[in-house]
């Protein structure tokens, strides 16, 4: 029997998610993702938040 250690990201990780399918103008590819959720929220929901990571620009960027 062998037992598979699952990967769980921790914030900070850089993580490649494919955002196949989607709607819209949302990113339709795979792409790396940034983690902002931390560690053990991602071990007990099995979710993690991420921030997509582009080399484009926004045409009209909202700053805050």
């Amino acid at each position: 029997m062998t037992i598979s250690k699952q990967y769980i990201p921790s914030a900070g990780d850089i993580v490649w998610i494919d955002f196949d399918p989607s709607t819209g103008k949302e990113i339709k590819k795979r792409r790396p993702a940034l983690v902002v959720s931390n560690f053990d929220f991602n071990r007990r929901t099995r979710f993690s938040v991420v921030c997509p990571i582009s080399s484009s620009t926004l045409k009209n960027p909202i700053w805050i």
